[in-house]
């Protein structure tokens, strides 16, 4: 008699079958929550590089670089010299004759970059036929590893002449607190210092110098997350009636952030409910794709994380260079 061979049964199949996926079902939110905290940990390594290049630029040239240079007035055309374009005549008779960019171009040989400079003249606006290229390449420093796009432009910006389209960055300068923030309508209660006291540390069209942070370096924003562009992100959402706005990109002087909050839903940031700190919009507010919060660099260098609940008044606190308060989050 030959003896039969043995074999599972449909049930044990069945079993295994589940069992192995169940242990797939566990596996796979540990495998996403891993590469969700090394994206997060890259993005903080990526925005330090950032703070401690723009510490390294003030230390060898005695001040912070401008946060862009776009349409400086005449009382600053003075110390924009070295901004002038090529085919304007020394020291300037227009705003237009000073080359619009962004702070990235200043800080590029201490990120490791001084091979995009090669291939672009400060002294052109960044949209110039002879900048086109550079500005079409994508940085990977200046990108978020949470952001899953191309960051790259969908619309061609006025005078763009080739098919490369500009890239963008998921990180902004944090230049000024916007007037309408300092008032009671949104909770702020705070009193207005002033132009010079609502700007941050780095400021369109002006070299920063250490002493004019009186708040303190470690106490005040200097770059922070405002990921997503060019789309427009409205709390977790793309919006549907502004996509692919075409903002964002790193060579260019609109890379910026004026702090006024927006509205809960990230539909506006204007109005006496536009008391979201972060998170809620991207256009022109702090925003990433990590839950809970969003980084910010300091003026030391240091980078810090953000929760999503702190108030609109910490943040004006924290961004405003020599408002004269102190931090309370």
């Amino acid at each position: 008699m030959r003896r039969s061979r043995g074999a599972f049964t449909l049930i044990e199949l069945l079993v295994v079958i589940a069992i192995i996926a169940v242990l797939i079902g566990l596996l796979l939110p540990a495998v996403q929550a891993v590469r969700s905290a090394a994206a997060k940990t890259a993005c903080s390594s990526n925005l330090r590089q950032i703070g401690l290049a723009t510490v390294n630029y003030e230390s060898q040239n005695g001040s912070f670089p401008p946060s862009s240079i776009n349409s400086p007035g005449s009382t600053q055309w003075g110390g924009l010299q070295m901004f002038l374009t090529t085919s304007a005549t020394p020291p300037g008779s227009s705003s237009g004759d000073f080359a619009r960019g962004s702070v990235f171009i200043a800080i590029a040989p201490y990120i490791e970059q001084q091979n995009v400079l090669n291939n672009y003249n400060p002294r052109e606006h960044w949209n110039a036929a002879v900048n086109q290229s550079a500005a079409s390449k994508r940085i990977k420093l200046l990108e978020c590893p949470s952001v899953a796009f191309n960051h790259k432009y969908t619309n061609t910006p006025s005078g763009w002449t080739i098919a490369d389209l500009p890239t963008t960055s998921d990180y902004a300068v944090v230049s000024s607190v916007d007037d309408s923030v300092f008032g009671t309508t949104k909770g702020t209660n705070l009193a207005n210092p002033g132009n010079d006291g609502q700007r941050a540390i780095l400021s369109a069209n002006i070299f920063t110098t250490v002493g004019l942070v009186v708040d303190g370096l470690s106490n005040t924003i200097m770059f922070a997350e405002c990921a997503g562009r060019p789309d427009n992100w409205e709390n977790g959402k793309i919006s549907v009636t502004t996509p692919s706005t075409g903002n964002g990109a790193w060579s260019a002087p609109g890379n910026e952030i004026k702090i006024d909050g927006a509205t809960p839903d990230g539909t506006s940031g204007s109005g006496a409910t536009a008391t979201c700190p972060l998170n809620c919009r991207n256009n022109g507010e702090i925003y990433s794709f990590h839950p809970g919060g969003a980084f910010v660099v300091m003026g030391d260098g240091s980078v810090k994380f953000l929760r999503k609940s702190i108030s609109l008044r910490s943040l004006v606190i924290m961004a405003t260079r020599s408002g004269g308060e102190v931090n309370e989050d």
